[in-house]
């Protein structure tokens, strides 16, 4: 009867549920919190313990991609969260494994939930992943559907593919 979401990173849990208005149409409720270095308290937290939150930049000083996590002053580790397990050096800059929780008490309207890496959700926000997913047969199709269309905008939008992981479980 309750959902409780221990996260620690940029892996995400969203649930899919109906709205009291309409059995079709689906809405998209975050179960976690993306822990990137540039939210206001995990920047803080990293510039207390001597790290550098900042783009990459390449060549030419031209910043690429999201906020990292760095070494004061080198480019090292440019860890893209501000809490991890087991990256030593990191941890040294204020990134913690503390997980933040969040409980949900699972209702009627509640039809399935969905846990992610990063890869699925770079290109797809919530809403677009629920709408997917809701069109498979089962778990397994819905799975399938989010993993082709995560593929698909990462070979439009970047030169390398990031880890896709995907699971959708339904009540």
């Amino acid at each position: 009867e309750t959902i409780y979401t221990c996260n620690v990173g940029d892996s995400r849990c969203i649930l899919a549920q109906k709205t009291d208005n309409d059995d079709e149409e689906l809405i998209a409720k975050a179960l976690s919190i993306d822990h990137k270095p540039d939210l206001i308290e995990e920047k803080k937290r990293i510039l207390m313990n001597n790290g550098r939150v900042a783009p990459w930049c390449d060549e030419d000083d031209q910043e690429q991609g999201p906020a990292r996590v760095w070494l004061k002053y080198q480019d090292a580790p440019g860890l893209a969260m501000s809490r991890s397990f087991g990256d030593l050096v990191a941890t040294q800059l204020g990134v913690i494994a503390e997980p933040e929780i969040i409980k949900h008490t699972v209702t009627d309207n509640d039809l399935f939930l969905i846990l992610g890496s990063d890869g699925i959700f770079e290109f797809l926000d919530n809403q677009e992943i629920i709408e997917l997913a809701q069109h498979g047969k089962d778990s397994k199709q819905a799975c399938k559907y989010l993993f082709t269309e995560a593929t698909r905008q990462w070979k439009r939008n970047e030169e390398v593919i990031d880890d896709i992981t995907v699971i959708v479980l339904h009540f």
